[in-house]
């Protein structure tokens, strides 16, 4: 994702985030007046708002691509641990995806991960293989968002 790409979204000094021609959300998380109804897997934090402010968009850009790598090799291992049953890995790997996912904004993934952390810390694996295909389907809504950010940039 060229760092122009998401500068051309991220309007930080408006305060807006336009998803696509047609929708906006503001960096609170609120739709805007302006925009139809959205839901929306993402909404970056003030502090990550105020990064991109100080440091240039393009931050933005590789903060975005590192979770994304971080979170694919992740989420692998836990599909692993999670067949294997290992306990101790799915609570270590939840709670490192949580704590990314939850930084950059990305509040159902990391809510997904802290439920699975809290399973696997009180011994529940029955549950996981279902708390995994839900966090792979919110990291699925991430990146097909963050992928649009890049795809209406360039045009």
């Amino acid at each position: 994702m060229p760092a122009a790409d998401i500068s051309w979204k991220l309007n930080i000094n408006s305060g807006h985030y336009v998803l696509n021609e047609n929708q906006t959300m503001s960096h609170e998380g609120q739709k805007s007046d302006q925009s139809p109804a959205l839901e929306s897997p993402w909404s970056p934090p003030e502090e990550l708002i105020e990064l991109a402010r100080e440091a240039g968009a393009e931050i933005i850009t590789e903060l975005l691509g590192a979770f994304q790598e971080d979170s694919a090799a992740r989420l692998q291992v836990l599909r692993d641990a999670i067949r294997n049953q290992d306990g101790v890995l799915i609570r270590g790997e939840a709670h490192a995806l949580k704590g990314s996912a939850a930084q950059i904004g990305a509040v159902e993934f990391a809510a997904c991960c802290a439920e699975m952390e809290r399973l696997a810390q009180n011994g529940v694996p029955s549950e996981q293989s279902v708390l995994l295909a839900r966090a792979e389907a919110e990291f699925a809504r991430l990146q097909q968002q963050f992928s649009a950010l890049a795809t209406d940039g360039a045009s």
